[in-house]
């Protein structure tokens, strides 16, 4: 069940349009920082932790990298359930909000 990951919540992709932007933070640049699971919360406010779909939001101990947060997503409908639980129109919108991707598809409940 979503909600079991470390970092800032937990992250999709930019994907569907999304643009990233800020910078790197300390202990690497976005994308090669580890995140989640034994790793713990060590994204930034800026980043996500970058969980994408079978990695369980960090519940199998999977870790994930910090990823951007994208500032604007593309209207595409492609749903996902983020790891907070909650539905999202796309992956690009639950990196907005600072999750990551627990499973396409709506959140069954």
């Amino acid at each position: 069940m979503p909600g079991m990951g470390g970092a800032g919540s937990i992250g999709g992709g930019a994907g569907a349009g999304g643009k990233a932007t800020g910078g790197s933070s300390a202990g690497g640049a976005a994308g090669t920082k580890a995140c989640g699971a034994r790793a713990g919360n060590s994204c930034n406010a800026q980043e996500y932790c970058a969980y994408h779909p079978g990695q369980y939001c960090g519940q199998a101990d999977a870790e994930a990298v910090c990823q951007l947060r994208p500032e604007a997503c593309g209207d595409v409908y492609n749903p996902v359930c983020g790891c907070d639980g909650k539905d999202y129109s796309n992956t690009c919108e639950a990196s907005i909000a600072g999750t990551g991707v627990y499973a396409n598809g709506a959140c069954t409940k």
